[in-house]
């Protein structure tokens, strides 16, 4: 509030500050009434009032996994988090969106290598509410078990001037994303090999481990129409006794026309 005594002609500026509120971010504006009252020489009271109503800029997010969109990202070589982010009531076209990953256990900024994981971009809206989307690639090796948080800045472009933010405190989880070991599983074992019967049913076993723990696995074979070496050799013996047969015949019967001829 201004009070003061004001000549003829004079001009005075106030200016007054208010801190926006969540309730206020939560409603998307903010309601900014400015009243001017006062006395005039011949002691006329007058009031004026002035009320304008400013839109707030926000944004809303949502991080997945950028392979298939859940919320487990795999913690490989190349780990990549997909930001989507939707913007609503700014003034502002022209905008320059950071990204950057938080350890949720911790509250620090994920760093790899010394670095820390963020992404950049720059957008122009072509109306007052759009949407994004930024991708961050990192390495993920040996992340497993981790929670990770985005946190979504928005400046105007080519400026240091920020617009708004989101999720700076990283409580929304619809800006975390947990990531999982590498899903690639390698397999070590033995096979043990069981003979088969001529006929019958053999269960086979094959055992090992793998990165969960070990492993059993049956399988079963129906045996009723294997062959065996001792089928083989019992064909080949019907083989050589039919022949025998038919060569005695054929002696008989030769001896018999020569007998009939004399």
């Amino acid at each position: 509030m201004v009070e003061g005594t004001l000549l003829p002609g004079e001009k005075v500026t106030a200016k007054a500050v208010y801190a926006i509120t969540a309730d206020d971010i939560a409603a998307g504006r903010v309601r900014n009434v400015v009243i001017l009252s006062g006395d005039d020489p011949d002691g006329d009271s007058h009031e004026d009032e002035d009320d304008e109503e400013s839109l707030i800029p926000s944004v809303t997010t949502e991080a997945s996994d950028a392979a298939d969109g859940d919320k487990k990202v795999i913690a490989a070589s190349t780990s990549v988090i997909s930001d989507k982010i939707s913007f609503k009531d700014f003034e502002t076209r022209n905008l320059t969106v950071v990204s950057t990953v938080y350890d949720k256990q911790n509250g620090a900024v994920l760093k790899v290598n010394g670095r820390e994981v963020s992404e950049t971009k720059n957008t122009a809206l072509k109306e007052s509410s759009g949407s994004l989307e930024v991708q961050i690639s990192f390495n993920g090796t040996g992340l497993g078990g981790k929670t990770l948080c985005i946190v979504t800045k928005v400046y105007e472009a080519g400026t240091d001037k920020l617009i708004c933010q989101h999720n700076t405190d990283l409580s929304d989880e619809k800006e975390a994303v947990s990531m999982t070991a590498d899903s690639t599983t390698t397999i070590t074992g033995e096979k043990k090999t069981t003979s088969v019967p001529k006929q019958g049913t053999v269960t086979q076993r094959t055992s090992g481990s793998s990165a969960g723990g070990s492993y059993t696995t049956p399988s079963t074979t129906t045996a009723a129409s294997v062959k065996t070496g001792d089928d083989n050799v019992a064909v080949h013996a019907l083989i050589v006794m039919a022949a025998s047969v038919g060569l005695m015949a054929g002696c008989v019967l030769f001896f018999r026309r020569k007998r009939a001829a004399k």
